[in-house]
C-alpha cells in the first residue's frame, strides 16, 4: 500500500476511521461466521436500534449522518405507526394534570 489507504468504491482515499471500520468488520464476519456485507450489516444495525426504540439523533451520530433529516429519509419507512402511542402518552399527562387540579 505504500503508506496509502486503500480507496473506496469511487477511487478516492478512504478515511482512516472507514479502514478501521472495514477491519473490525472482516473480523467480526470471520469470528461470527456471518455471511453479508457491510452494507448489510450497517441496515441490519439501524433495524435493530430503531426497534428497540433508539433515538434517531443517536442513531443518525452512529451512522456518521450529517442530520438526522438524512437518517429519517433512509430509515423512515422503520418507524411504526407511532400516532396511537403518541395520544396515549397524551392522555395519560392530561389525566395527571386533571388529579393535581382536583
Amino acid at each position: 500500500m505504500n503508506g496509502h489507504l486503500p480507496p473506496n468504491a469511487r477511487g478516492r482515499l478512504r478515511a482512516a476511521g472507514a479502514v478501521i471500520s472495514l477491519a473490525i468488520f472482516a473480523l467480526a464476519k470471520d469470528t461470527l461466521k456471518i455471511d453479508c456485507t457491510l452494507h448489510a450489516l450497517r441496515h441490519s444495525h439501524v433495524s435493530q436500534l430503531i426497534t428497540a426504540g433508539m433515538n434517531i439523533l443517536i442513531i443518525g451520530r452512529r451512522l456518521d449522518h450529517t442530520s438526522a433529516a438524512i437518517t429519517l429519509r433512509v430509515y423512515g419507512h422503520l418507524f411504526d405507526d407511532t400516532d396511537a402511542k403518541a395520544a396515549e402518552i397524551m392522555e395519560a399527562a392530561f389525566a395527571k394534570m386533571r388529579e393535581c387540579l382536583s
